[in-house]
């Protein structure tokens, strides 16, 4: 449920006459569950409500009442210092209660997105540089205390100069384009229905706004004495590109049955639309001279259009994205009003800081600290063999296309019910992983997380490419339950977020990875999970909808996007179509959705069971498998 500060966390409604208290409750959850998901808070019921169809109606929930016994958990059971005080007052705020410095972080009420927030006021506020698997090892403001962390290494604001250097994801960027100059694999679009009056004037100012307020958009990337530079320019010209569509076709044709949320559609555009739509979204952009993003309105018929937004990922990710979104609807709400957009100043702390930060971290001995463990996590790492219906092409020009998950009403929300919140993403990862087996065969697999690195309060508003790439390798047993299989994705996660800092580009020089011809360096597979549900634009008067876009270019053999809402489990697969034909990428969402579930029904069924229900007898890989071995062998 939502709290008072509109943040989820874990209620438990209890039905009988003989309730413990909370106190005591928590205390023998503790001994058989992990901190995240000990419920937040305890409410007793005669009975829980239903549904005319015999079920447990979740919206019929009451609101909980606070705890009786909240006051007295805020007092400390020892004397504390200083340090353990401040500590627990940040977490206090964060958690929107008091709770004592012995107090559990997770069992009063915190979550992941929380303890995120509360390391980021513990290192901007303290000066320290905790990392967020600190909390989850020492989950009080006593036990975080004791944690020798150092000093933070402050993002500082770099000198003035022409040009600043380039941060290793950017650089890695560059080079690709370099030397494929019309690759638009990285164009990073967003496409949204609009119903209502759309002023494009106004959203040309609005965008305006940010392009002042964000410098990332005022940013190109040249080579200056043999080497790339970001340059960051006073002003940008840009205009909205306003394209009516003629067609017939386009009056609204209703929305096809499709997986995306309420708030997402799925509508059927016409060809003419969606390829305005493929157009723009593909043409590639000038790195050099810019506009590094496009902004283009589709007329469908009065009142109606298609927004596309469309930036290089070279100066956003996700998490910007966002920020933009929310941005944009502050700055249209205020030019509709004739007056000057509100936006907040720019963020003191630049995204040139941050690369300038970058390169002096690289040289210090956490760093390497952090290189150290890489190394030795990724030895000898393997590569992915899952059977396909062509052979590798070798081109860096993949074409992609898009499967969509189509679950059932019932057992998405079974599902929702029987996992909670904070073990979705490892019940996720877990399916994922157990697919990678099932479709290979192999035990070693490597599987890329993104993770946004924004744990430092400075990054957070800032649009820039912060995304980073970590690469979980794990061994599964085929005998094992898949619910072991959740834990050790669990605790994968948390170790590899230890050094998340290390920049993925930067690691793969070190390694000495070589490319491969149509591989990606590393792992073939990405999973991402959305906590939240996709941002949109909330514009003044209009009705605003997401639009789930096809794809067009493919960086992954099999990239799994997925979250879930109260509406239940949305997602798709993305994949190399010059690999996968339609018919072999439906079979691997099937096998996906079906392990997803099973960690939600069914956690102790073992992985070798699930493959042998999964897999027909007839799915003989080790032919495929030695052939495309060999195929590689040759590159």
């Amino acid at each position: 449920r939502r709290n008072a500060l509109g943040e989820e966390e874990i209620v438990a409604y209890l039905v009988g006459q003989d309730c413990a208290d909370p106190a005591q409750l928590r205390a023998q959850l503790a001994a058989c569950l992990p901190a995240p998901m000990i419920p937040s808070r305890f409410m007793s019921l005669p009975a829980l409500p239903q549904t005319p169809n015999g079920k447990t109606d979740r919206r019929a929930l009451p609101e909980p009442l606070p705890e009786p016994s909240q006051e007295s958990r805020t007092l400390p059971r020892e004397p504390a210092g200083r340090l353990e005080l401040e500590i627990a007052r940040i977490f206090s705020d964060v958690l929107g209660h008091a709770i004592g410095p012995n107090e559990d972080f997770f069992l009063s009420g915190g979550h992941s997105l929380q303890a995120i927030q509360a390391m980021g006021r513990l290192n901007r506020e303290l000066g320290a540089a905790y990392k967020l698997h600190d909390l989850y090892r020492a989950p009080s403001a006593a036990a975080l205390s004791g944690i020798a962390v150092g000093r933070a290494m402050p993002v500082v604001r770099a000198p003035e100069a022409p040009d600043y250097p380039l941060t290793y994801a950017q650089q890695a960027l560059w080079v690709l384009q370099q030397m494929q100059p019309g690759y638009a694999g990285y164009n990073v679009p967003g496409s949204y229905i609009l119903q209502g009056s759309l002023d494009i004037d106004a959203l040309q100012m609005a965008w305006a706004a940010l392009v002042k307020r964000h410098e990332s958009l005022r940013t190109v990337f040249r080579q200056i004495n043999g080497e790339p530079r970001q340059v960051i320019l006073d002003h940008m010209a840009f205009s909205v590109a306003k394209i009516a569509c003629a067609d017939p076709q386009t009056q609204h044709r209703g929305s096809v049955d499709s997986p995306v949320p309420a708030d997402c559609a799925h509508a059927a555009l016409p060809p003419q639309v969606e390829s305005i739509i493929a157009e723009l979204t593909c043409q590639p952009f000038d790195l050099a001279n810019g506009p590094l993003f496009r902004i283009a309105v589709v007329s469908l018929e009065p009142g109606r259009h298609v927004l596309l937004l469309v930036t290089h990922h070279i100066i956003s990710d996700g998490w910007s994205d966002a920020v933009m979104v929310s941005d944009l609807a502050a700055a249209y709400k205020d030019t509709l009003a004739r007056r000057p957009a509100s936006l907040a100043a720019a963020p003191e702390i630049r995204y040139r800081d941050f690369a300038a930060w970058q390169r002096r971290y690289l040289a210090s001995p956490l760093a390497q600290a952090h290189l150290d463990y890489w190394t030795g996590r990724l030895a000898n790492a393997p590569l992915l063999q899952v059977p396909a219906d062509r052979p590798r092409s070798g081109s860096l020009l993949r074409p992609g296309a898009r499967i969509a998950m189509r679950f059932d009403a019932e057992d998405a929300a079974a599902w929702l019910q029987a996992v909670p919140a904070s073990r979705r993403y490892a019940a996720i990862t877990a399916a994922t992983l157990a697919l990678l087996h099932v479709e290979s065969g192999q035990t070693d697999l490597l599987l890329g997380l993104p993770v946004a690195n924004r744990e430092r309060p400075e990054l957070q508003e800032q649009v820039g490419l912060h995304l980073n790439m970590l690469p979980l390798r794990l061994r599964v047993e085929p005998d094992a339950p898949l619910d072991m299989l959740r834990s050790g994705c669990s605790d994968a996660i948390v170790e590899a977020m230890a050094h998340a800092d290390y920049p993925f580009a930067r690691l793969i020089e070190q390694l000495g990875v070589s490319a491969l011809p149509g591989r990606h360096p590393l792992f073939d597979a990405m999973l991402i999970y959305h906590q939240h549900a996709i941002p949109t634009p909330a514009l003044a008067g209009i009705e605003v909808k997401a639009h789930a876009m096809r794809s067009y270019t493919s960086r992954f053999d099999l990239d799994f996007e997925i979250w879930t809402d109260d509406d239940g489990i949305h997602g798709f697969i993305e994949y190399d179509a010059g690999l996968f034909g339609e018919e072999r990428a439906g079979q691997i969402m099937q096998r996906w959705q079906a392990l997803l579930l099973e960690t939600g029904r069914n956690a102790a069924t073992s992985l070798k069971d699930m493959r042998a229900r999964l897999l027909p007898q007839s799915d003989d890989t080790s032919d495929f498998l030695a052939r495309s071995l060999a195929l590689d062998d040759d590159f």
